[in-house]
Order: structure tokens, then C-alpha cells, then sequence
């Protein structure tokens, strides 16, 4: 190949030519003479050619130039001979390119081809291609002339890059496509794979190969059956399914499409276009296998509910097995040797068909954990099972499994009231396959049903025997006590307190029974109150109502609990609060005047003595959001933020009487600018201070949005054009002059069809403002046009100004650029047809909502989930969100704003939707935003929903079922303790001073004692008489404590007086155990007088000093007394004694309970002196409390209100 060499090189060499050329003139005419003389010739030759000739000197000069021509680029043949070729080219390049060929061809004698751009006459048309054909002319072995026919080439040059253009695309569509992509030949070898079929497949390279090598054995006659018949039929699109090994040796599950396209001179080949659905696959045979648990966990779940669940485990092992893959499902029962240890038996096993049973077999009968499985003993006892294959246990658990052919196992234990009952078994004897994680959970849940059914049946019959206890508890109560059916209204129980009233009604109706003429459920009834949403028992609920047939006063206390049957019936205590209730109303009286005075006002109306509400009109409670109980008593500065606090409390304390701004708080605790205007006055005979509450949040909100308007609509994205009504416009905000390129300039005062072009303003005219004018507004589309005369799709609102007179004035239009939207939406459009597909196949339905106008499209199946059909819905988010459960919109609504936001990768929501005959169904609602605005805010969001309202249920029943078996399970435990605890302190306390008392009762009968031993005999007896006289009193207090009916006596007494004289009483019976007493009072609190319950206080002192000597062997009791500021004094008792354990603080102070309850050398006592001091002290309105280490002594300390 000849080196190229540079421009000037060549225009060098020209020059030389032209040299030679001048000196060998003679030479140049004898050619010059010798073409003369031949041009006859050769102008017949080449006027009647469509190509056109051309011959050329060595220099580069037209010689001649066929008739062509003309029709070719519009040149004079004539007018052209002599012209250097550069006239021609349109390019330096091009030119270049002719004088390197001249080279070549002058030094080589070459003839060949070449191309170039060819300038046309006429310079308002553009360069096009041309081919040229040369042939050198030789005389005396030289190159004198070169001839050309060129031909036009541009429709041959657009079409190979045409070509070149599309096979790119087309290449560049398959290679980077997410569906596999691969072509076969009429025998199945590959020719082509794309990047995605590559992955799916692991293979770089399989071209020449056939795809059978690859294909799942159960497919390859299918596949081959498919192709034959698909050959048959050209260009035809047929599905195709197909099972396809990877090259790691995993199963890939694959669908798709194939297309014969073996005719095409193209392709050549059968098109495969397919992608790897193996997750779905899985996941559907998934769910079928847990589908099928929930049935079956169900089916069971009924079976062990009725009765004795022991009875029922035949049967519900069986339904267990058939769902469980095991070729044997057994349940064991645990129990203990003489020795103490533990042993596992066989109690009922189910095996498929083949399986030989191991029910009798004697070896699994009182088999030993500690000797055969001790690890299996330990996991099982914590809680956790068991699972592996046979090959991996130890030696000899290994033997034993494989005596009974057992390839794998799974063990399940089963915990009866928190202890290890036994456990449910899986084996594997055909093979060693494992149960996946989501399985072992169904079959955990399994475990857990046997664990509650036999909890429930236990506690059934406890429950039994604790009804009659309850009955007799009952009964020894002084307030009336009744239990009724919520449903029936049936009386199932009434005390004796009550019987004594109104009579034995039990069986008969409660609103019958209880009231006068009455035919029907009370109005009042609370047993709608009583239960939570869920069903479950709610808060007590506290009310007051007048019977008219005892012509009495009641403060009722109301309950739902569960009976001994199992259902919720609701349990009732009244008190008599009949003269209670007789003071209130003279006070309601007095109260009445004053709230006539406020309640003649709209505005808010607060008065307060001494910073305290005393009264409150409605309009306050409806500012505020407070109850009117709720505002009386409460503190008037806090209905104000800590930053209005300080100045709300001086104008209060200076008598400021004009109006001022505030923030105010509402019992939500939202806060609202307030207007607040207060005033003093007496009212008989107090200073009251009045104040007038205003919300004036809208008043604030206006001022401000005047304040940022105009900013708002410099910086706001969208874009807003003001015109007057013929059009002009008179303003554009910064949005519209980025978008369209134009300055503000060349806008203002310009007409509004400088923004769009011929058909937006004829769209203008004849659409959008006659509507404009007629409705006041418009909503639409229009194609808007840049300065650089680009267009984009805009999406526009339309509105008139008015001024003061409603008269129009100016044109507004908000309109925002749609024309990426509106490109993805096109693009979203074929993959939801795509898509639609594949939903119908699965029965999901599929949404697409339109976020700012809430429009939404759906597909026929989703609106079936509901019972509708797609014409019987609204298109609009507003009809989803009527169908949407109240109890889940909450939380549907932040799973949307959260996916909004950005902080979740999809939306995925699981709620309840009503169908369309009324019912309730469970939903899985999954999806994502697929279009934002330039801030990011989501303009359209694409989703599935899905029925899973029996997997659902079935979880919801299960777990409610778990729930409240653990509740029974829990009150039973507390209630058994307590009432243990009552009894065994009850027992002791009556059992053992009366013993006493019978015992030196006897003794005193004896003729021959002594005067000095029947005087000690008679100290006995009384200090008996006086523990049971104690006991009695603290049983006593302690109820009219529960029931309320312990009132105060409030009196003035020196407070030093009262506890030396109380001092002076235990110091004997400290010195009668060898301790120190001492009492520490601080001489400024001599003279102190106390206001308050004299008889409580000393029984509060009493309780906790009697305590601190009886616990203390050793050491001191302290007694000392402080003063907290100027409100309280605080009174502690200290000791040396055995202390109290950390755990047991707060326990202490409940009844009948003292350090420890199972301490069986616990010191005599009811149990109740602490329960009553805390009641006391809480009744003076003060707090108690106690430190204390075990060992080391304790304090008790109270404090009440000077």
C-alpha cells in the first residue's frame, strides 16, 4: 500500500506538474489534438450515458465533461472545461482525498473506485455522494489523462447506514433487553443468545449448540412436539413454558414466548424470548403448601376444642400428618420414674401408606431422655426444636432413629403452663429432605394449639372449683355485688347483700329486675362499653345511677370478665352514695347562677380564683377540647405554651385589662394563636378575674400568606402567566422564562400566542377562553412552543380575575411541562398490557393511580377481589378509601406517605377492604411510585392487590386463641396466690390467738393454779382477743377502703404532742425486746398544728412503727420527722431490722401480703397494715415510700400536706 503523504506535499507535487506540464507543451497538444480528434467519437458514446464523464488532466483539470452533467448538478458542460476538480469537492477532506488518487494513479497505472461529496450548482442545496469509476490514460507508458463516470450514490449510501443504523439498534434492544432473548435453527442449535440468556443459562458461549442438552428431561418431548408444530406456521407468535438446568446445577423455571421467523432472510431461525420466573414458581408452590397448613391447622384447631383435647389426638394428628410431608407423625407425653428422672411415651402416631407403625412398639414406651437423647432433653426443655438428618446425630441416637428407618426428624416441643409436656415428631423415612423454615413455623403453631387446648381444659376445671370460692367471697361483702349474661341480660349471680335488697332474682332479666317498667335493655347499659374493639375485656368502667326501687344512689363499678363456661358476662359492685349525692346537688345549685352569667356568649369565658378555673361556658370547652370536668380545677396557665406563660402570669398579676395575643394549648396538645382579653371583679364577696378566649389562627394565617405571596410565586416551580382579557401578558413568573428560553422582555406586553404555535392558538381561541369566559375556569392540555421554537406538552388550569366589583380583569394560567410524563406513560402503557396478562392468569388485581387528581384505572380482576364488576366502581381513590377498614387507614396512610418519601422501596400494606355484600376481607396491597415531579413528588404510583383474607384469619384465630389463653393462664395465677395468700394469713391470724384463747381458757379451770399464773393466764387471753380484735379492724378497713365509704375527719392538733404520746406507748414494747426507741422532732416543728385526720394519721404511725419493732431482733427504731418547704412534713420510721428484698418493694404494700408470702417463719400479722397506711396517706394527700436492704434494715417514710 502506497504511504499517504500531507496537503502541501501534494499541492508541491501539482505545482511540478504543472511545471512539466508548461516545458512539455508540444507533448500536451499532441494529446490535446489526439482527444480534438476522437471527440466525435466520444461524444456519441457518453451524451446518451445517465452517468456522467469527466476526463481529467494529471493536474487536476476538467478535459471534458459529458452532457450529464446538467441533469446531474445543474453545471454547463461547456462552461466547466479547464476548472481545477477543487470546485467540486465539499470538503478540505474530499479534496485531499482526489489529489492523493491522482498520485496513485499516475505512479501506479492503477484504475479502482472511490467516493466523495459532490457540490451542486446551486449553493442553497446540499453536498451528496457521488461514486466514481477511473481508468488512467497511457501514452508512452505515461499517465497523461484520468477518465471518471461518476454516478449518483446517495440513495445506495442512506440505505447501508440505514441498515448499519438498525442492526445496531436492534443489536443494542436484544443485548441489554431483561427478557432472555435466543434464536435457534430448525434443529434447536443455538445462533444466537443474548446477554440475559447468557445469565439465565451461566453460559458465556453455547452458539452451534443444541438447546436439548440444557432442557429438564419431563420438557424435552414437549418442547420438540412444539417446534415441530410451530415450523409449520410462519411468522406465528405460540407461548412456550420450559424447565432449563444453569451451569451451577440449579433448575431454572422459565416462560416466554417463540416466533418462526426460519423464511426470513434475516433471521434465519426460530425467535425464543423468555425470562426465569423460578421465584414466582416457588413462591406459588410456597403458598399452596402453606395454604394447605392453614386448612389443615384449622380443621384441627376445631377438633381440640370441644372437650378433653387428649381424646382428640388421634384425630388431630392424623390431619397433621397428611399436610406435613412425614411419612410418620407421632406425639409423646412426658412423666417421671420413681427416681425423679425424666421419661418420653408414645401416646397416639399416624404413618402414610408403606410405613411401617412403631405405636406398639414397647421400646418408645417410658423411654429415657437422661439415658438415650440428654442434649434433646436440654434444647427441648428451653423451647427449641429439634431437626437434622439422621447421618449427623451422635452414635447412638443415630442407631436408635435408624432401627425405625428415620432418614430425618423434626421435633417440636409442647410446653403445658410454661413446663415441658412432651413434643410432636416428623420423620423422613423415604428420604433425608429437611422441612423449610416457613413449615416448621406452621407445625410450631401445631405444638402451640395442642399447648392451649390443654391449657384451656385444665383451667375449665379449675375455673369450676374457683366459682364456688368466688360464690362464698362474694357473699361476705357489704356492697351489692351481681354478675349478667352481656348478651341474654340473664342474672347468673347475685350476693347476699344484694338479695337482701331487691330479692333472689338470679335467672330472671336484669333491667326487669333492678327497675320499674322496665321492657328492654336499659338505655344506660354499659355493656357496650365493657369490650374493646378486638372483643376483649376493656378498662372497669366507673358510673353512678338512681334506682327507683330502692329509691337509692349507686356508684357502680362495671367489669366484663370471663365466667367459668368460657363467656364474658359483666361483673357489677354498687355502693350506696345516696348522701353523697344529696350534698352535690346543693352545690349544683349555687353553681347554676354562675354558669347562666358565661353562658350567654359564643366567645370562650374562663373565670379562676386564685390561678385555679372555677367555672367554664361551653365555648371554652369547645375552644380547648376539654370536658367542662376536666377545666374546672385545672391550673389557667397551663392552657398556654412555656413562651406565653411568663406574660400571660404578669398581666394576670398586674390586672391588665386589654386585649393581647397569645399561643394557646388544646387537650391534643396543638397550640392556635389566641386573642385574649381578661378583667378582674368580685364575685360574693372573692376576686374572680374573667377571661374572654378568641382563636384568631385564621386572622394570623391570612396576614402571612399576604406577607409571602409574591415570593411564593417567584420561586414556585410551576409556571404562571397573567394575560388582560384580549391576551396580552402582563406577567410571567421565573419558571415560565427557564422553561421557554424568552426573557421577560420579550414577553411582557407581547401576545400570549408567542408561547405556543399555528395550532395551540387556534386551540386558544376556539377552545380554551370561550370556555374560560363561560365557566370562569379551565383545566386542559396544550402544546407550548420555546424561543428556540422546540415545543412541550404543558398541562394548564385556567382562571379569571375579578376586581372589586366581580367584574373580569385578568387571564391566569398555571401550567406545568407533561412531555416526559407524558413519554412514560406511553412506555408504562405496553408494560401494563404486558403485565395485565399475568394478572388475570393469577387472579391479582392491578391499579394505576393518577396522585394529584386521585383518577386510578384498575384491571377487570380487581374490582371482582370485591364482588364488583369494573363498571359498578368509581375510577377514583376516593371510592378505595370508603372500602378501607377504619381501624387500618391510619396505618395505610403512613405506608403511603412513607413510600412518598422515600423511606420504603416499594409500598407494602395488608388491610381490610369491605366487599360488596357487606363483609370484611383481608387484602395484601403492594406497590410503587413510578413518576416523581422535578422536587421529587410522586406524580403516579403502580400496585397489585392480592386476597389473603383465609391465610390471614387463620393467623388472627390462632393468635387471638394464644393471646387469650395467656391472659386466663396469668389472671388464674394471680388470683390463685392472692387468695391463697388470703387464706393462709386469714387462717393464722384467727387460728392462732384463738387457739391461745381456748387453750388458757381450759387452764384457767384448773382448781390448783396459782393467783399470779391465772393473771398471767388472763394477759394471754387478752392479748389473743386483741390480735383477733386487730385482725378484724384491718379486714374492716381495708373493705371500706375498696368500697369507698372511708371518709375524713379533719381537725387541728399539735403534732409533737400526738407522737411523743404515741412513742411512749411502744417505747415499752421496744424495751420489752431490748430495742432502742427514739424519737428525732426538730424543735422549730414545736409548735407545729396540723389540719388534718388525727385518727388516720395515728393508724398510719401505728401500722408502720408496730412493724419496724416486730421486725427488728436487734438494734433501734428510729422515728424522725422533717418539714419539705412550706407544704409538707415528712415522717420516717427507721430500723435495724431483717430488711426487705428489692423485689418485694412494691409488692408489700398490696393486701394481704408482707416481705415474702412463702416464707414460712413470716412473723404474725393480717398482712393489711401496710395496704391501709398507703390508702390512709394517699387519702391525706401525700406519698409513701420505703428503703430498705436486705439485712440491714428498712425506712418507711410518709409525707402529708401541712
Amino acid at each position: 500500500m502506497n504511504k499517504k503523504i500531507t496537503y502541501e506535499e501534494l499541492l508541491k507535487e501539482n505545482k511540478r506538474l504543472q511545471l512539466e506540464s508548461t516545458e512539455n507543451s508540444e507533448q500536451l497538444q499532441a494529446v490535446i489534438d489526439e482527444l480534438t480528434e476522437s471527440r466525435d467519437d466520444y461524444q456519441s458514446l457518453t451524451e446518451t450515458m445517465k452517468d456522467v464523464v469527466v476526463r481529467i488532466s494529471i493536474t487536476g483539470r476538467l478535459l471534458y465533461v459529458s452532457p450529464a452533467i446538467f441533469d446531474f448538478a445543474g453545471y454547463q458542460p461547456e462552461e466547466e472545461i479547464g476548472n481545477h476538480i477543487s470546485k467540486y469537492m465539499a470538503s478540505k477532506r474530499d479534496f485531499l482525498k482526489a489529489l492523493q488518487l491522482i498520485k496513485d494513479v499516475v505512479l501506479s497505472h492503477k484504475n479502482g473506485t472511490f467516493e466523495f461529496r459532490f457540490k451542486p450548482k446551486d449553493k442553497n442545496k446540499e453536498a451528496f455522494w457521488v461514486e466514481h469509476t477511473y481508468v488512467p490514460i497511457i501514452k508512452n507508458n505515461k499517465v497523461h489523462a484520468i477518465q471518471l463516470i461518476m454516478r449518483d450514490s446517495r440513495e445506495r449510501i442512506e440505505a447501508e447506514i440505514s441498515i448499519r443504523n438498525s442492526e445496531e439498534y436492534h443489536r443494542a434492544i436484544t443485548e441489554n433487553s431483561v427478557d432472555a432473548i435466543s434464536i435457534i435453527d430448525a434443529k434447536g442449535n443455538n445462533i444466537y443468545q443474548s446477554n440475559s440468556a447468557k445469565t439465565i443459562f451461566g453460559y458465556n458461549n453455547r452458539m452451534g449448540k443444541t438447546i436439548f442438552d440444557v432442557l429438564h428431561h419431563e420438557d424435552k418431548v414437549a418442547i420438540e412436539k412444539l417446534m415441530k408444530d410451530g415450523i409449520q406456521k410462519y411468522g406465528v407468535v405460540y407461548p412456550i413454558k420450559f424447565r432449563a438446568w444453569h451451569k451451577d446445577g440449579s433448575l431454572k423455571y422459565l416462560e416466554g414466548t417463540a416466533k418462526n421467523m426460519l423464511n426470513s432472510p434475516v433471521v434465519n431461525g426460530i425467535i425464543i424470548n423468555f425470562r426465569d420466573v423460578s421465584n414466582r414458581i416457588l413462591i406459588e408452590k410456597e403458598l399452596q403448601q402453606q395454604g394447605r397448613y392453614l386448612l389443615a391447622i384449622n380443621k384441627a384447631a376445631e377438633i381440640l376444642s370441644v372437650g378433653n383435647p387428649r381424646d382428640k389426638f388421634l384425630e388431630y394428628i392424623k390431619i397433621v400428618g397428611e399436610v406435613s410431608r412425614a411419612s410418620r407423625s407421632y406425639i409423646f407425653e412426658n412423666s417421671f420414674d420413681a427416681k425423679g428422672d425424666l421419661l418420653m411415651s408414645q401416646v397416639v402416631e399416624y404413618v402414610t401408606a408403606g410405613i411401617e407403625p412403631e405405636i406398639a412398639n414397647q421400646e418408645l414406651q417410658d423411654l429415657s431422655y437422661k439415658e438415650w437423647f440428654p442434649d434433646w432433653m436440654e434444647e427441648l426443655s428451653n423451647g427449641r426444636i429439634i431437626k437434622g438428618k439422621t447421618e449427623d446425630f451422635g452414635q447412638k441416637q443415630k442407631e436408635f432413629l435408624q432401627q425405625q428407618h428415620i432418614q430425618a426428624v423434626l421435633i417440636v416441643p409442647i410446653n403445658v403452663d410454661g413446663v415441658f409436656w412432651g413434643f410432636i415428631g416428623f420423620d423422613n423415612c423415604e428420604n433425608d429432605n429437611l422441612w423449610s423454615d416457613s413449615e416448621i413455623e406452621y407445625l410450631k403453631a401445631v405444638a402451640t394449639k395442642i399447648e392451649s387446648s390443654i391449657e384451656v381444659f385444665d383451667k375449665q376445671k379449675f375455673l369450676k372449683t374457683e366459682n364456688e370460692r368466688f360464690r362464698a367471697t362474694m357473699d361476705a361483702m357489704d356492697t351489692g355485688v351481681y354478675v349478667a349474661d352481656m348478651h341474654s341480660y340473664e342474672i347468673l349471680f347475685m350476693n347476699k347483700f344484694f338479695i337482701g335488697i331487691l330479692g333472689d332474682k338470679t335467672g330472671e332479666l336484669c333491667y326487669k329486675s333492678f327497675h320499674k317498667d322496665q321492657e328492654k335493655p336499659c338505655d344506660f347499659c354499659t355493656n357496650n362499653q365493657l369490650l374493646s374493639k378486638t372483643g376483649k375485656p376493656a378498662d372497669t368502667i366507673v358510673w353512678e345511677h338512681y334506682n327507683n326501687i330502692s329509691e337509692k344512689w349507686y356508684q357502680l363499678r362495671d367489669k366484663a370478665i370471663r365466667w367459668i363456661d368460657g363467656r364474658l358476662v359483666r361483673f357489677e359492685i354498687a355502693s350506696d352514695i345516696t348522701e353523697r349525692k344529696m350534698t352535690e346537688q346543693v352545690v349544683l345549685e349555687s353553681e347554676g347562677r354562675l354558669k347562666a352569667f358565661s353562658g350567654v356568649t359564643s366567645e370562650a369565658i374562663f373565670f379562676s380564683e386564685n390561678g385555679i378555673c372555677i367555672e367554664a361556658n361551653e365555648a371554652a370547652c369547645k375552644l380547648t377540647g376539654f370536658a367542662y370536668e376536666e377545666l374546672i380545677g385545672k391550673p389557667a396557665l397551663s392552657s398556654f405554651t412555656p413562651e406565653s406563660m411568663d406574660l400571660v402570669r404578669k398581666n394576670m398579676k398586674s390586672g391588665y385589662n386589654k386585649p393581647y395575643d397569645v399561643i394557646a394549648l388544646k387537650k391534643d396538645g396543638s397550640s392556635f394563636d389566641a386573642e385574649i382579653h381578661g378583667r378582674r371583679f368580685n364575685y360574693q364577696g372573692k376576686e374572680v378575674r374573667v377571661t374572654a378566649i378568641r382563636d384568631v389562627s385564621n386572622r394570623k394565617k391570612v396576614e402571612q400568606n399576604l406577607r409571602n405571596f409574591s415570593q411564593v410565586v417567584e420561586i414556585m416551580n410551576q409556571l404562571v402567566c397573567i394575560t388582560t382579557l384580549e391576551g396580552n401578558i402582563v406577567y410571567v413568573n421565573n419558571a415560565v422564562l427557564k422553561l421557554s428560553g424568552f426573557t421577560k422582555e420579550e414577553l411582557v406586553d407581547k401576545s400570549v400566542y408567542t408561547l405556543t404555535d399555528k395550532e395551540g392558538a387556534e386551540k386558544l381561541k376556539q377552545e380554551i377562553l370561550p370556555s374560560l369566559f363561560q365557566h370562569g375556569s379551565y383545566s386542559g392540555e396544550l402544546v407550548f412552543k420555546k424561543k428556540d421554537n422546540t415545543s412541550y406538552l404543558g398541562e394548564m388550569n385556567n382562571l379569571i380575575i375579578t376586581d372589586n366589583i366581580g367584574k373580569p380583569k385578568y387571564l391566569v394560567a398555571l401550567f406545568s411541562d407533561i412531555t416526559e410524563q407524558r413519554r412514560k406513560e406511553d412506555e408504562l402503557k405496553q408494560v401494563v398490557r404486558q403485565t395485565e396478562i399475568v394478572m388475570e392468569g393469577s387472579n391479582i388485581g392491578w391499579w394505576d393511580w393518577h396522585i394529584p387528581s386521585g383518577d386510578e384505572k384498575y384491571n377487570r380482576i380487581l374490582p371482582r377481589l370485591l364482588g364488583y364488576e369494573l363498571n359498578e366502581i368509581k375510577p377514583h381513590i376516593s371510592w378505595w378509601e370508603k372500602k378501607v377498614h377504619e381501624d387500618d387507614k391510619a396505618q395505610v396512610a403512613i405506608d403511603i406517605q412513607e413510600h412518598f418519601e422515600n423511606q420504603t422501596e416499594f409500598y407494602v400494606n395488608v388491610h381490610r377492604l369491605q366487599t360488596k355484600d357487606g363483609q370484611w376481607k383481608w387484602f395484601m396491597d403492594y406497590g410503587k411510585v413510578v413518576e416523581r415531579d422535578q422536587n421529587d413528588k410522586p406524580i403516579r404510583m403502580v400496585g397489585t392487590l392480592r386476597d389473603i383474607d383465609l391465610e390471614k384469619k387463620s393467623r388472627q384465630h390462632i393468635e387471638e386463641q394464644n393471646r387469650e389463653l395467656i391472659i386466663a393462664k396469668e389472671k388464674a395465677e394471680e388470683s390463685d396466690r392472692l387468695k391463697s395468700a388470703f387464706l393462709s394469713n386469714m387462717s393464722h391470724e384467727i387460728r392462732t390467738p384463738m387457739n391461745g384463747i381456748l387453750g388458757f381458757t381450759e387452764l384457767l379451770k384448773e382448781p390448783d393454779i396459782s393467783d399470779q399464773e391465772r393473771k398471767e393466764f388472763i394477759k394471754v387471753i387478752e392479748r389473743g382477743g386483741e390480735r383477733m380484735l386487730n385482725t378484724i379492724n384491718d379486714i374492716i378497713d381495708i373493705s371500706k377502703i375498696e368500697t369507698g365509704q372511708e371518709t375524713l375527719h379533719l381537725n387541728e392538733f399539735n403534732l409533737k404532742h400526738t407522737l411523743m404520746s404515741l412513742c411512749e406507748f411502744f417505747k415499752v414494747q421496744a424495751k420489752e425486746k431490748n430495742i432502742a426507741f427514739s424519737l428525732d422532732y426538730n424543735t422549730e416543728l414545736d409548735n407545729l398544728v396540723l389540719f388534718t385526720d388525727k385518727t388516720k394519721l395515728n393508724s398510719i404511725l401505728t401500722n408502720l412503727i408496730k412493724n419496724a419493732i416486730k421486725y427488728t431482733l436487734k438494734g433501734k427504731v428510729s422515728v424522725i420527722v422533717n418539714r419539705l418547704e412550706n407544704t409538707h412534713i415528712k415522717i420516717s420510721i427507721k430500723d435495724t431490722g431483717i430488711g426487705v428484698p428489692l423485689h418485694r418493694h412494691k409488692a408489700i404494700f398490696n393486701r394481704f401480703e408482707q416481705a415474702d408470702i412463702e416464707d414460712r417463719d413470716a412473723m404474725e400479722g393480717s398482712g393489711l397494715g401496710l395496704a391501709i397506711a398507703k390508702a390512709y396517706v394517699k387519702m391525706l394527700g401525700g406519698e409513701i415510700g420505703l428503703n430498705s436492704e436486705l439485712k440491714k434494715g428498712s425506712e418507711f417514710w410518709f409525707t402529708i400536706p401541712v
